[in-house]
Formats: structure tokens, sequence, C-alpha cells
């Protein structure tokens, strides 16, 4: 089989990791409609990597519901005011279809939760994971001058990257998750020459290469919030996101780096290769650390207390999510 890096530097090849089967439906309706319209510039060749190893729709459609991005575009639509419900499912699965086929998609997105938001969220969504039971210690307010972390995973390492998700916001700590659908499109040639942010989203002062993979980190995240990648594989392509991003806060990235152990468990096999939630959680504590630049205070940047000396209107905290509840609400209604 060949490898997913291999397949990255190919020429006129496109690369997909559906991780949800919701995804794969999105993927295969572009493929098909790019065959039968003869839109296939640089992706000529289609490289699908696949996975046994379930991840679990209901983490797709609840997680994505919790957002405040999403609900509000169901607001805006005038959809049902439970975000979970049947309907509101359609209107959200519209917008986050775009997402999947440019590349890649905020999962898990804390971006604007109230106290009410974060007491949902621990009581509805969190799922227990075995160790010690945890003492529920809430984050605050979403500030990535504190206590944000960002991980990017493909695949069935999705799972993993939930379950740190999952811990770390019971130890005050809000990991947003960025699920990676085709690594060509948001690190690769094809994020270089794709125009795939919609005309009226602003990146000020950013980059125009890679620009849905600086959208899905905007430039706070990437100054203050560190980044772990988490793949089911080769590493080597979440390495590149670092690089396209210029991450300022430090980043690390977890794969498989040595043979396998085919007769054991999914879950052995990944404390083998230290791609479980065990291994990454402690890895984005450590990186919280040395970002703060002491050991044992993982809080309290000293870029922080210059931006609010500075008399700053917003916190970092709500800049990129300003920017895009203002994009939505100037958009036109989905149809059909």
């Amino acid at each position: 089989m060949m490898s997913l890096i291999i397949a990255l530097m190919m020429p006129n090849t496109i690369t997909w990791e559906p991780a949800f089967v919701d995804e794969l439906e999105f993927i295969l309706a572009d493929i098909m409609k790019r065959r039968m319209s003869g839109e296939t510039k640089d992706r000529i060749i289609t490289y699908l990597r696949a996975s046994t190893v379930p991840v679990y729709r209901r983490d797709l459609r609840i997680r994505l519901a919790q957002q405040k991005l999403y609900r509000e575009w169901i607001r805006l639509n005038q959809g049902p005011e439970n975000p979970v419900a049947s309907k509101a499912w359609g209107i959200i699965r519209r917008r986050w279809g775009k997402d999947v086929l440019r590349g890649g998609y905020r999962l898990v997105d804390f971006r604007g939760f109230s106290l009410e938001d974060r007491e949902n969220y621990q009581r509805n969504v969190v799922k227990p994971v075995q160790g010690p039971e945890k003492v529920y210690l809430d984050p605050g307010p979403y500030n990535v001058s504190e206590n944000v972390v960002n991980i990017l995973a493909s695949e069935p390492a999705v799972n993993e990257a939930l379950k740190a998700s999952d811990r770390l916001f019971q130890d005050g700590i809000f990991s947003n998750v960025v699920v990676i659908t085709s690594p060509s499109l948001l690190v690769g040639r094809l994020g270089r020459l794709s125009n795939s942010v919609e005309p009226g989203f602003n990146l000020e002062h950013d980059g125009q290469d890679y620009r849905h993979l600086r959208r899905l980190i905007p430039p706070e995240e990437r100054e203050f919030a560190p980044m772990i990648g988490v793949a089911d594989g080769s590493s080597l392509h979440l390495a590149l996101a670092g690089s396209r991003l210029g991450m300022g806060a430090g980043t690390v990235d977890l794969g498989i780096e040595k043979n396998g152990l085919s007769v054991r468990s999914v879950e052995e096999i990944y404390q083998y290769h230290r791609l479980g939630w065990k291994n990454i959680v402690p890895e984005a504590i450590e990186l919280m650390r040395k970002r703060a630049g002491e050991t044992g205070s993982y809080f309290r940047y000293v870029r922080a207390i210059e931006h609010i000396e500075q008399g700053s209107a917003s916190t970092p905290a709500s800049e990129s999510l300003d920017r895009e509840l203002e994009w939505l609400k100037g958009e036109s209604k989905p149809q059909g």
C-alpha cells in the first residue's frame, strides 16, 4: 500500500483521510462530480486512505452542535432551538460539508463558551475515561493566552483526540480538536494553490497560501496556543501543518515511527506507539508548561498581560470567532 507521504508528494494527486462515514459521502460525491465535469486539474489521481477502526457518528453530531458558530448558523436559518435535533443536523451538515471538502474542520471548538455552555458540555458531552476519577475544574472563560491547546487528528486517531480533549477539559484546559480530511488540501500543494475560503471572509494581514489551514488555526491561537498532531500513521504531514502556520507556541507530532503489533488490541497498539489519549494529555500539559516558561504553572503568559495593558478592545480569545460570526451573518441562506 502506498504511503500517504508518498501520495502527498506525487503530482496531480489528491489525498483523502476520512474519519467519519459522513465525510466519505461528501468526498465520494465530489470525486464523481469532478470526474463527470472534467474538473480534475491537479487532482487526476485520488488516494483515499480508510480504516476499519470505528469512529462513532454520535461524536460528530453532538460535538458540532455545541459550537457557537453552528448554533448561530441554525438560528439564522430558523432552525429548532435544540441544536442536536434532526432538522438542526440538516442545517449544520450543509455548512460542515464545505469544510470537509476544503481539507478539514473543527470538531471541537470551545470559542465563545459561556459558563452555562461549559457546564452543559461537562454534563452532556464529556465521556468518562479509564483512570482515577476526576473532579471537574472549570477552565473559566476561553482565552488562548491561558487555557487553550489545539489537537490536529486524522482518521481513527480522532477517537484518542476526543478522549484527550475530554480529560483536559476536566483538568481546566480547553482542547479544540481539528480533523484533517485531506492533507493535500490542508498542507500540501493543493492547499497552497487553493482559494477555498469564500470571498467575504477577511484574513487580515495573513498569508494567501494555506488559507483554510490558517482559518482553522487563527493568528491568536498560532501565537499563544500549543498544538499537538496525532496520526494513525506517519506524522510528517502533521509536521507540515506546524511549519506552514509558523507556530509560535510550540508543537508536538505523534505518529507511528516503529514496527507495529498487529496481534494486539487497538488500545494496546496505540499505547505502544504513544498515540493514545494517555500520551496526548501529558504532552499537552508539558507544552503549556514550556510555553509559560516555568515548571508547574501552565497558565498566565506574559504576552497576555501585555495584551491587556495595551488596552485591547477584545481579548485574544474572541477575535477570530467575532470575524467568523460577522462573516456568517453576511452570508445568504443555503438553498434546498
